[in-house]
């Protein structure tokens, strides 16, 4: 009996001391299960690639090989708000085309070393803050970054040799961003409205930027070129109202139209040596500005490249120059002289209309024709020219006071029968002659042509002093032939 009971209580003790251990084992696997975020969803992203969401809004992304490339709205991730965080586990490749599109909610991700590509609007209006890219991404793709409001800086991989079209568009609290000498090309939009900006430098390899790259970067206050750009796009860096200082290299030969329009913080400009135009509006509307330096070089400031610069009181045209275009100083209303060089063949309509502080402009014999309207609204105005110039009939027809360019200022090449004043004797001299004498409105003294006489010529093509006629032209011919 005594045995029965010792038996019972060794059995009792091992089934309680089997309860607990069975218990204690419950409560701590139950702790780790409430630990852990639970899955809410999932599914596949690629060919070998699956994703999982958890309760914590944790995105992971595995597998291997690329992701999907979605379109606009068709990705699982689209729009939803529930996404906090991404984890891209290493194996994976790609980040598809607009995978993570409009993922309000997302502020921070981790990509691996295994990705080499990021998709097109891949990102696009999320609320990331920052973001680290391995240097194994080569391309990303337009739009990538696009809307990312809360996007304060970035650091583009030095294995990254474009950047495309509207990558960090509207980022409008990026303040910063390192750009790798590996870069070529800053294309259309990709940094436009980037209104927190402040100070871009463009590494040594950049040889273009495209239209509207810059466009509106209202705090971007400080812009340097290093290297090899050549052309600066269209509207590159328009309405960049806080730009002061511009540091330009002088491989830049292009700066595109309205290239730095309405920059109205900007006052100084030295403009690169290597520059060959100054394209339409390429400054128009820069009302602080008060110094341009055009090196030698420049062959065209085209239409409206300076338009309603008001401050504009110190310009000077190199001999390189051979046209000024139409409306290219409009309402430069504090500009007070300039002198056209003798390289300049033509100035477009209103060139300088509405620049009311104008007192004198030198304009060259080279001049053959000025439009009605050039100088209109220029009451203060004295034209400086050539007797018998185009420059004196205009100033005649218009009531405008003219003032000749003496023999003093004007060096002089006195050789007999050098009609068209070349500075040699040959056929070219006799025909102009009879040209002139011929069609005195056109090859006459200030006539329309571009080749016609001048008061100089006039004098070198009198071979006997009593006035030019077509004996001269017999002379010069008979001199040539060594007849005389």
């Amino acid at each position: 009996m005594k045995a029965k009971k010792f038996l019972a209580a060794v059995l009792a003790c091992s089934i309680m001391c089997g309860a607990t251990t069975t218990i204690g084992a419950y409560e701590q696997n139950s702790y780790f299960v409430a630990a852990a975020a639970d899955i809410v969803n999932s599914g596949k992203c690629g060919e070998n690639a699956v994703w999982t969401l958890d309760s914590e809004g944790t995105l992971t992304i595995s597998g291997t090989g690329e992701m999907t490339n979605y379109f606009s709205n068709e990705s699982p991730f689209y729009d939803n708000d529930n996404i906090k965080n991404i984890v891209i586990e290493d194996g994976v490749t790609s980040i598809g085309d607009n995978a993570f599109r409009q993922c309000l909610k997302l502020i921070e991700i981790s990509i691996p070393e295994s990705v080499t590509t990021i998709g097109y609007d891949a990102f696009w209006a999320t609320h990331l803050k920052s973001i680290t890219i391995p240097d194994s991404v080569t391309y990303i793709g337009d739009g990538a970054f696009m809307y990312c409001s809360n996007l304060t800086d970035i650091k583009l991989p030095v294995s990254v040799k474009e950047i495309e079209m509207s990558t960090f568009s509207n980022c409008t609290k990026l303040t910063s961003i390192t750009i790798p000498n590996s870069v070529t090309t800053i294309d259309t939009w990709a940094f436009e409205y980037c209104i927190s900006l402040t100070d871009i430098t463009i590494p040594e390899n950049v040889d273009i930027i495209r239209m509207e790259a810059f466009d509106r970067c209202k705090s971007l206050a400080r812009v340097t070129f290093s290297g090899s750009v050549g052309y600066i796009g269209e509207a590159a860096f328009r309405e960049c109202t806080s730009l002061t200082d511009i540091t330009f290299s002088d491989s830049v030969t292009t700066i595109g139209e309205d290239a730095f329009r309405e920059c109205t913080s900007l006052t100084d400009v030295t403009l690169p040596a290597g520059l060959e135009s100054i394209r339409e509006a390429a400054f128009r509307e820069c009302t602080s500005l008060k110094n341009v330096t055009i090196p030698d070089g420049v062959k065209k400031i085209e239409s409206s490249a300076f338009w309603g610069c008001s401050s504009l009181n110190g310009v000077t045209i190199p001999d390189s120059v051979i046209s000024i275009g139409s409306y290219a100083f409009y309402e430069c209303s504090d500009l007070t002289s300039i002198t056209i060089p003798e390289s300049v063949t033509s100035i477009g309509n209103t060139a300088f209309a509405h620049c009311t502080s104008l007192t004198n402009i030198t304009i060259p014999d080279s001049i053959t024709y000025i439009y009605s309207d050039t100088f209109a609204d220029c009451d203060k105005l004295t034209i400086t020219g050539y007797i018998g110039s185009c420059a004196e009939k205009y100033a005649n027809e218009y009531s405008i006071p003219f003032i000749a360019i003496s023999d003093v200022t004007t060096p002089i090449v006195t050789l007999a029968g050098d009609a068209n004043y070349d500075g040699s004797v040959d056929m070219a001299d006799a025909v102009l002659i009879m040209q002139a004498l011929a069609n005195p409105n056109k090859y006459g003294i200030g006539g329309t042509a571009e080749h016609h006489l001048t008061e100089q010529g006039k004098l070198n093509g009198d071979m006997n002093g009593d006035g030019l006629t077509v004996g001269d032209a017999q002379a010069i011919q008979s001199k040539l032939l060594g007849l005389e």
